[in-house]
């Protein structure tokens, strides 16, 4: 019986990929069709994404676009790929004045609660003078390094250009359909039964695979503080999120406190310090000391937060202290893992804070035709992606094959054991990143039979290793331009 295709998701997009005609025909194996869509990739097949986006701290587009280029490359799917927006880039793409600041409701912790779109879409969290936390050497894919001239660390321009000349080098555009928004996806019998909408026409289709591929940084997380409900009722204009955030120049000659001390808020501090009129120092809000420098910027940290306080505009801390007359209080606190097309009763989001019942954060365990890719926290993005979707390129083609439920499922306890079961569980630093890309990479050489050029994963060596160490003192040196 012949297969029908799959769908898989791009980018915080639903892209789906078409039946790929004769170029995604070049050895149809086995006949199966093989579908992509921008919030949910879908699909077990051979054809490799080519087009991923990584964030950065980040990465839809550049996770699609490794699966794709992997599942073509077995030569034995056939591809759609649904994507949200007209023009691909996924979170790479820059919307440069975003309708809201904040999320619609405050605070923000349930991940079934997601935004409608606003008069300009679904903006991404790229602010203005956004460059990576990655270097270029460790960011690249592992067949196509970014240009000779690429600065240590790319800003968010070169990033999309990256990726755009990647999707026209090995046209994939051609198998993209655009402006296309995923609304749902249920089993159905032995396929996915997924619900799409285009132009305002609602259609339903089955996919043999589907893969997810949209990214988690769409919904953000906004904790639930004492006092907070009514300080953002009285100062409607206080509170706001970093995805939203675009530069420095509104803050100007404000009060403000930023909450958090990851990536985006270590960058944002450092913006809103060093711009004119800034009001000095900026107040930062930690758990604790962040692994990623800032620079030599004008910031004071201080302790957590433990109350709004309405009636005077104040803020209470944990260390007793207490914050007045405040204008600004900008979260920098990340995003939960929501996908509304989702169906809820497979039991992959429940609180928003991890994804459950995957296998090595990739296989929907009960039933591997669902697959994620680039889910997880503090990675390098387009490798660790490239590697899975290698993996699960091999895994759908049958040159691979799974371990048993049961092993699947202590694979996921035992990381329980060492993480916990909150968000600490999706975070994979270094060296455990480069670990996991080597682990999967070993995998991918034991697949039989062999195809010749087949996408491998990069091989993490010990300077890639070791560049990926000295990454927070590099980054110091450099945005002190001492590199």
């Amino acid at each position: 019986m012949a297969r029908v295709p799959f769908a898989r998701k791009i980018g915080p997009y639903f892209v789906k990929p078409w039946h790929l005609n004769k170029i995604l025909h070049r050895q149809t194996r086995h006949n199966v069709p093989c579908n992509c869509y921008d919030e949910a990739q879908g699909r077990h097949h051979r054809s490799r994404p080519e087009w991923s986006r990584c964030s950065p701290r980040k990465t839809s587009f550049p996770s699609a676009k490794l699966i794709h280029q992997a599942l073509r490359q077995e030569g034995c799917f056939n591809l759609r790929v649904y994507e949200r927006r007209s023009h691909c880039g996924g979170v790479w793409i820059h919307d440069p004045q975003p309708a809201r600041r904040k999320p619609s409701k405050i605070p923000a912790t349930d991940p079934t609660h997601v935004d409608a779109p606003t008069c300009d879409g679904w903006p991404s969290p790229m602010y203005n003078a956004l460059v990576t936390n990655i270097p270029a050497r460790l960011m690249a894919y592992g067949d196509r390094p970014f240009p000779e001239q690429t600065p240590m660390y790319p800003t968010r321009q070169t990033v999309l250009s990256y990726l755009e000349d990647f999707a026209k080098q090995h046209d994939l555009m051609r198998d993209i359909q655009f402006d296309t928004q995923v609304l749902s996806l249920k089993k159905s019998g032995h396929g996915w039964r997924l619900a799409t909408q285009h132009a305002g026409e609602i259609k339903e289709e089955t996919f043999d695979r589907v893969i997810v591929a949209s990214g988690h940084y769409e919904t953000p997380l906004l904790p639930d503080i004492e006092g907070i409900v009514a300080f953002d009722k009285k100062y409607p204009e206080a509170i706001g999120h970093s995805k939203y955030y675009r530069s420095p120049e509104s803050f100007a000659g404000l009060k403000v406190v930023v909450i958090g001390n990851g990536p985006s808020g270590i960058d944002i501090v450092s913006q809103l310090a060093q711009a004119p009129g800034a009001q000095l120092p900026i107040l930062r809000s930690i758990r604790s000391p962040s692994k990623i420098p800032a620079g030599a910027v004008q910031v004071q940290d201080v302790a957590e937060i433990a109350s709004f306080n309405a009636e005077d505009c104040s803020l209470f801390l944990k260390d007793g202290s207490r914050i007045t007359n405040v204008d600004r209080v900008l979260f920098c606190t990340g995003y939960l893992y929501a996908f509304p097309f989702l169906d809820p009763r497979l039991g992959i989001v429940t609180d928003g804070l991890r994804l459950r019942n995957l296998y090595k954060q990739i296989f929907y365990q009960d039933d591997p035709s669902l697959a994620f890719l680039g889910m997880e926290m503090s990675i390098v993005p387009f490798p660790y992606s490239e590697a899975q979707a290698c993996y699960i390129a091999r895994i759908w083609s049958d040159r691979l094959t799974l371990p048993p439920l049961s092993e699947m499922q202590a694979d996921e306890a035992s990381r329980v054991a060492v993480k916990g079961d909150g968000r600490a569980f999706m975070v994979r630093a270094h060296p455990e990143d480069g670990e996991y890309i080597d682990e999967l990479r070993e995998l991918c050489a034991e697949a039989t039979p062999v195809i010749e050029g087949a996408l491998m994963p990069v091989q993490w060596t010990g300077e890639r290793f070791a560049l990926r160490a000295q990454g927070p003192a590099l980054r110091r040196a450099w945005l002190d331009g001492k590199v």
